[in-house]
């Protein structure tokens, strides 16, 4: 094991702030961050290595999103100050905050195998390709239990069948999806 000096990371924030009559004030703001790692660390350097998805060497893993990478943030605050008796203040505040949150705090996510796909002996690192469309499968024809199923019916069965469960996609690369309540295939 050893250091490297492949990672990166940025931020970029901007804020606004009003003091309004009778001692209220406000602040807002906004940040984005990005960073890129090849390992997010673990507390030995088995388990660095082993939880760490990657696409094909678990040596050599390339650069990916870091689990500590911010993403988008916005925060709004509103406080309100009284003075009594000429000395000392009260203070009472307010603070909402957006941000995306996924299990553990991380704001990606990954697909990974639940086995050990390329036979490095770690199970649950080995990141699952999702295709972008039907062009990138390739389907052949076989027969299973006296049924023929031809490359054809192979490629349509799953957009029927993810279009009836999740809805059509709207065409964009995590876009959102629009679901038929009929329950009707749409083309």
């Amino acid at each position: 094991m050893k250091n490297q000096d492949v990672g990166r990371s940025w931020n970029l924030s901007g804020s606004l702030s009003k003091s309004l009559d009778h001692g209220l004030s406000v602040t807002s703001a906004y940040s984005y961050g990005e960073s890129r790692n090849t390992i997010d660390p673990g507390s030995t350097a088995f388990s660095s290595w082993a939880n760490n998805q990657h696409a094909g060497d678990p040596n050599n893993p390339g650069l990916g999103l870091s689990n500590g990478t911010q993403g988008h943030r916005v925060f709004v605050q509103a406080s309100y100050s009284r003075s009594y008796f000429g000395f000392g203040a009260t203070t009472i505040s307010a603070f909402w905050e957006a941000l995306p949150s996924l299990q553990n705090f991380s704001r990606n996510a990954s697909y990974v195998f639940s086995g050990d796909m390329n036979g490095d002996g770690a199970s649950g690192n080995d990141l699952i390709y999702i295709p972008l469309d039907i062009s990138e499968m390739n389907f052949v024809t076989f027969t299973s239990g006296g049924a023929t199923f031809t490359a054809e019916q192979q490629a349509e069965a799953p957009a029927r069948s993810w279009k009836r469960k999740n809805g059509r996609p709207d065409g964009h690369r995590g876009g959102r999806f629009v679901v038929d309540p009929a329950g009707r295939d749409e083309a």
